[in-house]
């Protein structure tokens, strides 16, 4: 069984299909002609949490999408990449091709991260609460006394 993140990564066969088809059946590159197995390069990486959604996803012949992940001139290739992105969908966020977890949290909602008995050195036992909030770490003290 996939996890969320696994599921939300890859990339399904509708969404080659759409992108193959978007990219005229050719690498966006070096403009060969290509299956659309080849309609599998992430713009923003997997490894960086890239969504597979079309656009986040361009078709790459596997000598192009291997230069794009490991070849000198990859930021050329990413700015290109970027550039003809935009062309279809407008200027994308980078938070909008990404993975979040707690993408439907409010920010203003408290995370509980860790709850547990502290012994203080007046000998009275406290349940400490480490909460996150706006990226920023909180603890709270005196909760519950037990």
């Amino acid at each position: 069984m996939k996890s969320k993140l696994a599921k939300a990564t890859s990339i399904s066969k509708d969404v080659k299909m759409k992108v193959w088809v978007r990219d005229k059946f050719s690498c966006i590159y070096c403009h060969r002609r290509v299956p659309v197995e080849c309609a599998n390069s992430h713009f923003v990486k997997r490894s960086q949490l890239g969504l597979g959604i079309e656009q986040n996803i361009v078709t790459a012949c596997p000598k192009c999408h291997y230069k794009y992940d490991f070849g000198v001139n990859c930021k050329e290739m990413i700015n290109y990449t970027r550039n003809y992105l935009s062309s279809f969908y407008g200027v994308l966020k980078r938070s909008e091709l990404t993975y979040h977890k707690y993408s439907n949290i409010n920010n203003s909602w408290w995370i509980v991260f860790l709850c547990k008995k502290v012994l203080t050195s007046d000998n009275k036992c406290y349940k400490m609460l480490l909460v996150r909030r706006d990226k920023k770490w909180w603890m709270q003290k005196n909760l519950q006394r037990k």
